[in-house]
């Protein structure tokens, strides 16, 4: 069950990665969003591929 609070926690946390999204897009990075589902609760997760080194990929788990 979700509380308002919980519900504005989670729309204020999809803005910061919105936001941190479109300021490495703006960067020139290849971002790609995978969502992941666990077993209890959901994880979003971004990929960032940094140019065309393909090898070297960050993961940033919020």
């Amino acid at each position: 069950m979700y509380t308002d609070v919980s519900v504005k926690k989670m729309v204020e946390d999809t803005r910061s990665i919105e936001e941190k999204v479109n300021n490495l897009r703006k960067l020139g990075v290849e971002v790609k969003i995978v969502n992941n589902f666990g077993a209890e609760k959901k994880q979003d997760r971004i990929r960032v591929i940094l140019g065309r080194m393909a090898n070297i990929i960050t993961d940033m788990r919020f």
